[in-house]
């Protein structure tokens, strides 16, 4: 072979290589779903076009890496998200070989992602609709990520429900009620409020102008209703919500529950299908004799794509091996059999994928 087509042949094999491997690149950044793109529909791992080559991923075999220190950002000390994380690190830390997972007090789903994102949280909780909509970068979360797809789920553990709790000489018993009152419609996490003034707008109030609406963290918010700045409280977590529990048991008689519609709920389902009607027990909360209506969302544990895979499979294996004990932690989470755990509205992680697919939870 003469030097000119040894030299042509080099060139095409260096040429390919280099095309090999930046197509190979699971770090790449991917560019935002054009108009009319249709996204995964929920519950599957299928990767919609564009997605970054890590997120879906079943390729991955488990091996254990050195372990670290993981970062988990849940909610109030008080919510149920905190309550669970916690537990859930308390067990998987005795068998984890690559991860030591820290719970951390947040203000919420949204300041969850805006931590993962940013690199200084390595976990977060958040329910299906920040989820969604952070993932696919829409509506409201549309523009607090910079690219869609930067993330995966490792965990569905529970329902968080939406309710609210009034001071009885408010006179509030319906959300039709809540005209004129000092109101707050949830935290400052997007994802609260955004569903609480879409039920209480079902009712033809407008939250800017009808009512005094305050964004407040959950137990700056409990205090003050409790001081009697606040007429009425809506929290979105798992119940029996402790604060709310707690306020009810300290105070028998001052406070009960905001009764909501079915008609009214479904009303908000329709316009936001991740959120499902469901009804919470009579006697759940001491002293409340009477079932509540609310709207469920799914509290699932995400965390950025370059998670290393071997850490979400060990928080998704031991959190699977152990759930029956888990359950325990808190009331939340019997509604959620181990199965479910796998349940996502996006893609999971490649490492929790893995697992649940060794144990048939996924497919």
């Amino acid at each position: 072979m003469n030097r000119k087509l040894i030299c042509l042949v080099m060139a095409f094999v260096m040429c390919f290589t280099i095309l090999a491997a930046c197509g190979g690149n699971t770090t790449q950044t991917a560019t935002e779903t054009p108009a009319g793109t249709t996204v995964a529909p929920a519950g599957t791992n299928d990767v919609p076009a564009g997605t970054p080559t890590g997120a879906g991923d079943s390729g991955y075999a488990y091996e254990a890496i050195p372990k670290e220190n993981y970062t988990w950002g849940t909610s109030g000390t008080s919510g149920t998200h905190y309550i669970v994380a916690a537990g859930i690190a308390n067990v998987v830390n005795r068998h984890a070989e690559s991860a030591n997972f820290v719970v951390q007090s947040t203000a919420g789903a949204t300041e969850n992602l805006s931590l993962m994102l940013s690199g200084e949280m390595d976990f977060g909780y958040m329910t299906s609709n920040s989820t969604y909509h952070g993932y696919h970068k829409t509506d409201y979360m549309a523009e607090r990520v910079p690219e869609p797809y930067l993330y995966n789920v490792v965990l569905n553990t529970h329902g968080s429900t939406g309710h609210m709790v009034a001071s009885v000489k408010s006179g509030i018993k319906s959300y039709a009620d809540l005209r004129g009152k000092k109101v707050s419609t949830g935290t400052t996490s997007v994802e609260g409020h955004s569903i609480c003034e879409a039920l209480i707008a079902s009712y033809g109030i407008d939250v800017q102008n009808d009512m005094e609406t305050f964004w407040m963290a959950q137990d700056e918010a409990m205090n003050r209703l409790q001081d009697g700045d606040l007429d009425a409280v809506y929290l979105t977590a798992g119940y029996p919500i402790a604060a709310f529990t707690n306020l009810i048991v300290s105070r028998p008689g001052d406070f009960t529950f905001v009764q909501a519609d079915i008609s009214n709920l479904e009303q908000v389902v329709e316009a936001m299908p991740f959120l499902t009607v469901t009804e919470i027990p009579a006697g759940t909360y001491p002293g409340i004799d009477f079932s509540l209506n609310a709207l469920r969302t799914s509290a699932t544990v995400n965390t950025p794509v370059d998670t290393p895979p071997a850490v979400t499979y060990e928080l998704a294996k031991y959190t699977y091996e152990n759930w029956s004990e888990l359950q325990g932690v808190h009331a939340a989470l019997l509604e959620t059999d181990a199965d479910s755990l796998a349940k996502a509205d996006i893609p999971l992680h490649p490492g929790a994928l893995s697992f649940f697919r060794s144990v048939g939870a996924a497919e």
